[in-house]
C-alpha cells in the first residue's frame, strides 16, 4: 500500500524536563498514536529552564539557548516546509519575549499558526506595561488562531486578540489502575499532589489542617510534590512546628505506580491554587473517583461545580478549606456520592482521547 502523505506540523513547546501541565500535555500529544498517525511533528523544544524552581529566572545560558531555538527554527522552517506552525506561547514576562520571536518568524515564512495559551493573567501583565506592550501582543496574535483551556479564560485574552479564541479543555490518559488493596482507614484521607510552590497553596492546606487539628477533628493528609518556592524541608517543619506529625505524611515527589497508590486510597483532594489555568491533578482525582477541593481561579470553577464535583472556596483561605473539609468529615457519604460524579465527568469530558480528537479536528481545519 503507498503511504500516507502526512501534514507536516512545526511543533514548537516545552518539554520536559522539568515537568509540569504544559511539558505533559505536550509530551502526550507527540507519543499519540492517533495524533502521529494523521501528521508528523518536528518538534523543537522551547524549555530553557532545568527544574520548577528554574522557571522565570533570566541567565547568560538561557540567552544562548533562545539564540539556538531561533537558528533551529529558521533551519527547519527551510528544510521542512510545514503546513502549520503550533506553539505553546508563555503568556507573560520575559519568556513571553523569548517565545513571541519565534512565532514571528513562523508568520515570516507565511504558515498559519495555531498558539496554544495554557496560561492566564495576560490582561493583568499587559496592563502593568507600557502601551508598546499592548499593541506589539496584538501584532504577535494577528491572524493566528489562539486556543484557551476554557470560557472563563477567553476575557483575559481580549486586550490582546481581537478574534474569539478555540475552548479547548485539556484531557490526560486513561491509566489502567486499580490498587492492590484499598487500605483500610479508621479516617478521612486528604492528599494534596502537585509542586510545593506557594502559589499553589501548600501552604494553605498546612495552615488548614492546623485549624482541623485544634478543634480534634479526625484526618490523615498526604502531602507529595518536590521542592518548588517551598522546600520539602521547610514542610516538614511546619508539621512538627503545629504538632501534626501524626497526621501528616510529607512523602516528596511520588510518579507513577506510587502516585496513583495515594490518589486512589485518598477521600479528597485539595488543590488551593492562587493561579492556576486549569489544573491537571484535578483531572487525575476525578479519574480517580474522589472529591476535589479548589479555589476560584482559572477554569477550576467550570471543572469542579461547587458542591456537585467539590466545593470551591477562596484564595489564601485557610478557615475556607477547613470548614469544607468538617463538611466531607461528618458526612463521607457525600465524598463517595460526589467522587462517582467526578469519575463520570471525567470519562465522558476530559479524557485524552477527547482532547485528541478535538485537536485534530482544529489542525485539519486550520490547514484547509
Amino acid at each position: 500500500m503507498p503511504k500516507i502523505k502526512k501534514n507536516r506540523i512545526l511543533f514548537l513547546g516545552h518539554m520536559p524536563p522539568p515537568w509540569h501541565g504544559v511539558s505533559a500535555i505536550n509530551t502526550w500529544i507527540l507519543n499519540s498514536s492517533r495524533l502521529t498517525n494523521e501528521f508528523r511533528f518536528i518538534l523543537i523544544n522551547l524549555t530553557t529552564a532545568n527544574s520548577i524552581a528554574d522557571i522565570g529566572k533570566t541567565s547568560v545560558l538561557k540567552y544562548f539557548s533562545t539564540i539556538r531555538i531561533f537558528f533551529t527554527t529558521l533551519y527547519k522552517l527551510v528544510i521542512t516546509n510545514p503546513k502549520l506552525g503550533y506553539i505553546t506561547l508563555t503568556p507573560s514576562g520575559v519568556a513571553f519575549f523569548k517565545d513571541s520571536i519565534i512565532l514571528l518568524l513562523i508568520k515570516l515564512f507565511r504558515k498559519p499558526v495555531v498558539v496554544h495559551s495554557h496560561g492566564k493573567g495576560i490582561t493583568d501583565w499587559v496592563n502593568a506595561q507600557p502601551k508598546w506592550v499592548t499593541k506589539y501582543y496584538r501584532f504577535v496574535l494577528k491572524g493566528t488562531h489562539l486556543l484557551v483551556l476554557g470560557q472563563n479564560l477567553v476575557e483575559d485574552t481580549r486586550a490582546v486578540y481581537n478574534d474569539e479564541p478555540i475552548i479547548l479543555p485539556n484531557g490526560i490518559p486513561v491509566i489502567d489502575y486499580s490498587p492492590e488493596s484499598i487500605k483500610k482507614k479508621d479516617c478521612i484521607e486528604l492528599l494534596y499532589l502537585s509542586n510545593l510552590m506557594k502559589y499553589k497553596g501548600v501552604l494553605d492546606f498546612v495552615e488548614s489542617l492546623k485549624i482541623l487539628h485544634r478543634q480534634d477533628h479526625d484526618f490523615h493528609a498526604n502531602i507529595i510534590g518536590a521542592s518548588g518556592d517551598v522546600s520539602i524541608e521547610y514542610v516538614k517543619q511546619l508539621v512538627e512546628e503545629y504538632n501534626l506529625h501524626n497526621k501528616v505524611t510529607v512523602l516528596g515527589p511520588k510518579y507513577n505506580e506510587e502516585k496513583y497508590e495515594h490518589l486512589y486510597n485518598a477521600d479528597a483532594l485539595v488543590f488551593p491554587s492562587y493561579y492556576e489555568p486549569f489544573g491537571l491533578v484535578i483531572l487525575e482525582a476525578f479519574q480517580a473517583g474522589i472529591a476535589v477541593i479548589g479555589t476560584n481561579e482559572g477554569c477550576m470553577p467550570e471543572i469542579i461545580e461547587d458542591s456537585e464535583n467539590g466545593f470551591i472556596v477562596e484564595k489564601q483561605n485557610p478557615q475556607g478549606i477547613a470548614d469544607v473539609l468538617i463538611k466531607l468529615i461528618d458526612n463521607p457519604e457525600l465524598g463517595k456520592e460526589i467522587g462517582k460524579r467526578n469519575k463520570a465527568k471525567f470519562e465522558s469530558k476530559y479524557t485524552f482521547e477527547v482532547f485528541e480528537q478535538n485537536l485534530a479536528e482544529i489542525f485539519n481545519k486550520v490547514i484547509s
